[in-house]
């Protein structure tokens, strides 16, 4: 059982969960960049400050939250026959990490923002996110890409409504291809 419940842990969910941190640091414009990194260089203390304010400590802990519920999610689907306690233990060990990976992301968002900007800038950045307007900004990140995936689905299905009867036709005037029949 030791084995199974090993194997249900680590199979591919890691690799989506890298995948998922890795867009939410690009949608916050941490992830790396063609930009050279700064001379002088900012406190740590600073670029924590900024990676807090910025909204990254958030998002990590949102991200690891994800992380488990697809780790416990995968290994019901995987393994439906193990008791609850399996699962409960699986979430109760993953909670106790949730400090330490937020802490750990927040490092490396601030390490992030260290590598593009000056000690000024990042002076700077603080300012500008102890803004309320920023405030306001950062909190509603989570909203604002959830309803920008939504109208883009929107988009895209009126899109293709347009779009695959024209390929539908041309396929099969141009073609002979009745790919609706298929």
């Amino acid at each position: 059982m030791i084995r199974r419940l090993a194997h249900a842990l680590c199979p591919v969910r890691p690799v989506l969960a890298g995948a998922v941190l890795f867009a939410v640091l690009a949608f916050l414009g941490l992830a790396p960049g063609p930009r050279a990194a700064r001379a002088a260089a900012a406190s740590q203390q600073d670029l924590a400050l900024l990676a807090e304010l910025s909204g990254g400590t958030r998002m990590a802990s949102e991200v690891f939250a994800l992380m488990q519920r697809q780790m416990v999610a995968t290994l019901r689907k995987r393994h439906p026959d193990l008791p609850d306690y399996v699962f409960t233990t699986v979430q109760e060990e993953f909670q106790r990490e949730e400090g330490a990976f937020a802490q750990a992301v927040a490092l490396g968002v601030g390490q992030v923002w260290g590598r593009y900007l000056s000690a000024e800038e990042v002076r700077e950045m603080i300012e500008l996110y102890r803004r309320p307007v920023m405030r306001k900004a950062v909190g509603l990140i989570p909203q604002v890409m959830r309803d920008s995936q939504e109208l883009g689905a929107r988009i895209g299905t009126d899109m293709a409504g347009r779009v695959l009867p024209r390929v539908f036709r041309r396929l099969k005037d141009e073609h002979g291809l009745d790919l609706r029949g298929k």
